[in-house]
C-alpha cells in the first residue's frame, strides 16, 4: 500500500512540471483569446 503511494508521488513528480507548464500555456491562451474578443 505504502509502496503504491510512493510509486505514485514520483510518477506525480516526474509529470508536475509538464503539468504545470501545459496548464499555464492552457490559461495563458485562454486569457489571450478573451483579450482579443474585446
Amino acid at each position: 500500500m505504502l509502496s503504491d503511494f510512493l510509486y505514485h508521488m514520483s510518477l506525480f513528480e516526474r509529470f508536475a512540471p509538464f503539468t504545470t507548464a501545459f496548464v499555464l500555456a492552457q490559461s495563458g491562451y485562454l486569457f489571450k483569446s478573451k483579450n482579443c474578443k474585446k
